[in-house]
């Protein structure tokens, strides 16, 4: 339904906002490495997911250049790290279902 996805649209734009805010604060010194290496992981696990790496597209394009060129590196990356959900997250592959009646995909497109 519409109201879902504008909600999850919503809540990725907040997500990337957080780790957008740690990462400006690292670069500038604020935020310690080992801090840091917390948040660069947590990162990595969350774009190897489908449905955040399906977002991240439209996303990118509001936030600091910095942050998306990183985000962008650890694409490849974050896909060795964690295959899969269940490889990311220690949990069950759940089962996925379509964002709109639209969606005919699958979630790793």
């Amino acid at each position: 339904d519409a109201s879902e996805v504008a909600a999850y649209r919503f809540f990725m734009i907040k997500l990337h906002r957080l780790f957008e805010h740690a990462y400006l604060q690292h670069e500038s010194g604020l935020l310690a490495d080992e801090v840091w290496v917390g948040w660069r992981n947590q990162i990595a696990m969350s774009i190897a997911m489908p449905g955040v790496r399906r977002s991240w597209g439209p996303i990118k394009k509001l936030l600091d250049s910095g942050y998306v060129s990183f985000v962008d590196s650890l694409a490849d990356e974050s896909t060795r790290i964690a295959t899969d959900y269940s490889d990311a997250w220690g949990l069950e592959k759940p089962e996925w279902a379509p964002l709109s009646p639209d969606h005919r995909g699958s979630p790793d497109e």
